[in-house]
């Protein structure tokens, strides 16, 4: 097995998705830039040409098939919603598959309803 010590989280993020792998990140790896690449990585679009995380219509968060959400992303931790549930996928450490679900379907359909007040105008955005 080659020596990735030496590489930045995003070539061992890139190095990973390319091999179909997930990725266990240290705290001080997790930071913003390191964290928003990894969700572009597992959405399939790590180039972010648009600035969005893949296809925003497939929802891949909610396919439990999906690669983001392998248990190779559990934590060892319980669902931070209290469902009792193990929490851990590509797009969050917090949430099981199921929550995250949900929550990320609230966030869009929030932004969705944003979109709609700027495209009619109501905003000063």
């Amino acid at each position: 097995m080659a020596d990735t010590s030496k590489l930045t989280t995003h070539q061992r993020i890139m190095r990973a998705a390319k091999a179909g792998q997930g990725v266990r990140l240290s705290a001080a790896e997790v930071s913003r830039p390191a964290r928003d690449q990894a969700i572009i990585t597992c959405a399939g679009n790590d180039d972010a040409q648009d600035g969005i995380a893949g296809d925003v219509n497939a929802r891949p968060y909610a396919d439990p098939a999906h690669p983001g959400n392998d248990e190779r992303f559990l934590t060892g931790k319980l669902c931070i919603e209290g469902c009792g549930r193990p929490a851990g996928t590509c797009w969050s450490p917090l949430w099981c598959v199921e929550c995250n679900t949900l929550r990320m379907d609230r966030i869009s359909a929030s932004l969705d309803e944003i979109q709609a007040i700027i495209a009619r105008g109501e905003s000063d955005v």
